[in-house]
């Protein structure tokens, strides 16, 4: 069964004078994504592929979470899913290879708060209403896909393994 981390970037800093895509992670937001990689160590749920957002701040997530799980992960920039829509988002999935288990996904909301929305058919209810209810930077949705392959993840009875958080994190 194929496993789907969906991860919206760390805090990234105000878009003042620089383009969108250039913003870098603040330094709360670099801290907050080295605490999500360690979580992924210690919870062994380290992605065989990971693709990632071409944003500044998406592959500065990436760097830190990398630092936090203390390996490098093979990834792909697909420029798509700079601010993709879940339909996107879908399209993206359907591409992965069908021998990756585990395949982690970096991106922005609000498409990544609706994939993971349309994904979630079941799962702990209180993991599902705070899913629903925020979809915060940074955030991952742990999600366990019914399909036999990637090409079918968009009609997937999907369940939410686990929804975390920093504030789950510091609990």
């Amino acid at each position: 069964m194929p496993r789907l981390l969906l991860l919206r970037h760390a805090e990234a800093a105000p878009s003042a004078s620089r383009r969108d895509i250039d913003r870098r992670l603040t330094p709360g937001g670099r801290s907050a994504a080295v605490r999500i990689g360690a979580y992924l160590r210690s919870a062994a749920l380290a992605p065989n592929l990971v693709f990632v957002s071409p944003a500044q701040r998406t592959l500065e997530t990436l760097q830190e979470i990398e630092r936090g799980l203390g390996r490098d992960l093979p990834y792909v920039t697909v420029p798509a899913l700079y601010h993709a829509s879940a339909e996107t988002i879908f399209a993206v999935l359907s591409e992965a290879p069908s021998n990756i288990d585990t395949l982690l996904m970096i991106g922005h909301n609000p498409g990544f708060a609706e994939a993971a929305n349309v994904l979630s058919k079941a799962g702990n209810k209180a993991d599902l209403a705070r899913l629903r209810a925020q979809f915060p930077a940074p955030c991952l949705a742990v999600i366990d896909l019914a399909p036999i392959d990637w090409s079918d993840a968009n009609h997937a009875r999907g369940r939410l393994e686990r929804f975390v958080t920093l504030a789950t994190l510091e609990k």
